[in-house]
């Protein structure tokens, strides 16, 4: 909830730099933990309070939206980020990390589908992880064409320098072939 201090050891080194007025460390290592943690409300909501503490109610609200915090100050950030992410459902999502981003409705918490379905994000969210998904595939297919290219042209080149070599020894001990 919006107030309480962060009990995530995840958040200390953010913390810190809070207390050190180090806004831009704080930023960064906020957005280190929105990458690279897996979905947590209770961090993201822990996170939404160190962001509105340094006056960022754009990363608040961000935090918050797929968070279990609740309140007047949670849902005005919230209102803050779908504004400043244009509106539309899929470039709100858009804004969001991949780990905020869950592939079925049903996995989050209550309260944050609730919020989801009313802020008319739901479908979107859902959509984008499926998206992320394909493009998963369509990377994959293109690797195993890549490595197959790569290794037709070393077969080429190795046949090449064969076909040189076999050349440059007939002409040195005046071989025909």
């Amino acid at each position: 909830m919006p107030g309480q201090t962060p009990q995530y050891s995840d958040l200390d080194p953010a913390r810190k730099d809070f207390e050190e007025e180090e806004y831009w460390h704080v930023r960064q290592r906020l957005e280190m933990i929105a990458y690279s943690c897996s979905y947590d409300p209770g961090l993201f909501s822990s996170a939404g309070d160190i962001a509105l503490e340094m006056g960022d109610d754009y990363g608040a609200g961000r935090f918050w939206l797929t968070s279990n915090a609740s309140g007047e100050r949670v849902e005005a950030a919230i209102r803050n980020f779908i504004d400043r992410a244009g509106g539309d459902p899929r470039r709100i999502v858009a804004h969001l990390p991949p780990q905020m981003r869950l592939s079925r409705i049903e996995d989050y918490p209550e309260a944050v589908r609730s919020r989801l379905q009313e802020l008319g994000l739901a479908q979107a969210i859902v959509r984008s992880h499926e998206a992320s998904k394909d493009r998963g595939a369509g990377r994959k297919i293109r690797t195993v064409l890549a490595t197959m290219l790569t290794l037709a042209l070393l077969l080429l080149f190795v046949s090449s320098c064969t076909v040189g070599l076999v050349q440059i020894v007939c002409w040195s001990f005046n071989l025909e072939l």
